[in-house]
């Protein structure tokens, strides 16, 4: 039978110690004590790129903690008040985060496959012994009485969190509010957002394949180049939703535009202005062989474009859709493709190598394919080169004598791609699917 600390402030001796129990329960030593914690005080403390798999501690505080490429898959965050953590990267495979405050926490890049999310409540006794809403309590005797934010009626918080290019996959969010939340690029296919609150988010490039959206609310909600079927919003609320725009002056600004940009560059931003046409349609303008390096065209829409000979290096291009876009010969290198549409597009003899930052320590940056659909490109004689496909579909993909030294391939799908004459020295191709050369 587990020992139960109960409403306690934890140290950060205490929790390392703990982390050690848990590595020895996990390796079946049957002389350790399994703990639970209840309503317990972690903040601040930190937990990161350590094992926590299976850490029982509902209803406690971890405000401003960090997580970060901490493993907690399986953990018990019931009813807990996540405020400000750092999540970034880590592992939250079904979690329990029912009723949980993740008001302003950062969750970029973690994977929250199968995690539950949804509303809970969790009941405690009062002083006369009767069951009480656990998340009503404004205070929390014996840690401190730190005021709280609560969620209505027991629901998730998740308003105004950070979760870009966070995977959650089958997550069950149903009731939870996650208004005004920046879910771009995140991989929401097969989630469980059935009345979930996302008035005023940003879902650009999102994947909501299969997602439950009845009764959502998407009032505000920009779902510029997201991917989902028309049906799955036909009972949501979908007052002043935004997708993706098409200026009709666009064209003609287009050239002062990247004049400025220019400027910009080569004043390392003390003049000029960033080029930035994220979210917008701008298959109308002209940008073959302009230099747009390091612009911002997240979710942009550049589908069968003549792109030739453009310069993207370092560009966001996140989320957007270059769909039978022809790339021959543009330099993508360092880009941002993550979730990017490029089936069909023509990147033959494109640069998307790897991108070297001069500074005390040489940095080597590729392009990020990752999650990226390129099925049917064709991408011979490519520079490739230290390049993330992880995840990414290059199904019929023409990959011949293409450069693919130090490239990540883990879980790609390659059925049908050609790599005949490939380099691929270094190369990771652990559990990609369909692969033949």
């Amino acid at each position: 039978m587990a020992r139960i600390i109960e409403k306690r402030s934890i140290s950060q001796e205490v929790i390392d110690r703990y982390c050690e129990q848990l590595e020895k329960i996990r390796n079946k030593d049957r002389g350790v004590e399994v703990v639970s914690f209840n309503r317990c005080d972690f903040s601040n403390l930190s937990f990161a790129e350590k094992n926590f798999d299976t850490m029982d501690a509902p209803g406690s505080l971890f405000i401003n903690g960090d997580f970060t490429k901490a493993s907690l898959k399986e953990a018990n965050f019931y009813s807990g008040d996540l405020r400000g953590a750092n999540l970034s990267k880590a592992d939250l495979t079904g979690a329990d985060l029912r009723g949980a405050i993740l008001r302003s926490s950062d969750l970029q890049g973690a994977k929250l496959q199968n995690a539950k999310l949804q509303g809970g409540t969790m009941l405690v006794p009062d002083e006369d012994g009767n069951l009480v809403a656990h998340n009503a309590e404004a205070k929390r005797e014996g840690m401190g009485a730190r005021p709280m934010e609560l969620p209505a009626a027991g629901k998730s918080l998740i308003r105004d969190t950070l979760m870009t290019d966070s995977n959650l996959s089958g997550a069950n969010l149903t009731d939870a509010d996650i208004a005004f939340t920046d879910l771009s690029g995140a991989n929401l296919k097969g989630a469980d957002l059935s009345r979930v609150n996302l008035s005023g988010a940003r879902l650009i490039g999102t994947d909501l394949t299969g997602a439950n959206l009845a009764g959502a609310r998407l009032a505000g909600a920009n779902l510029a180049t997201a991917v989902f079927e028309e049906s799955q919003l036909a009972t949501c609320d979908k007052t002043g939703i935004v997708f993706t725009a098409k200026p009709t002056d666009l064209p003609k600004k287009i050239s002062k535009m990247i004049e400025e940009h220019l400027v910009w560059l080569d004043n390392v931003g003390r003049r000029g202005a960033q080029l930035d046409l994220s979210t917008l349609d701008i298959t109308e303008c002209d940008i073959a062989g302009k230099d747009v390096s390091a612009a911002m065209l997240r979710a942009c829409v550049m589908s069968r474009m003549n792109l030739k000979g453009t310069q993207f290096t370092a560009a966001d291009l996140g989320g957007s859709d270059l769909t039978g876009a022809i790339l021959i010969k543009a330099d993508l290198r360092g880009a941002n493709l993550q979730r990017a549409k490029l089936n069909a597009a023509d990147l033959s003899e494109a640069n998307l190598g790897h991108l070297k930052i001069a500074g005390k320590k040489e940095a080597v940056i590729g392009a990020n394919l990752a999650n990226a659909k390129l099925k049917g490109a064709k991408l011979a004689n490519a520079k490739l080169a230290y390049g993330i496909f992880d995840e990414a579909d290059l199904s019929g993909c023409d990959l011949r004598g293409a450069d693919l030294s130090g490239a990540s391939f883990r879980r790609a799908i390659l059925q049908d791609a050609d790599l005949r004459g490939a380099i691929i020295d270094n190369a990771d191709f652990r559990g990609a699917f369909g692969m033949r050369f």
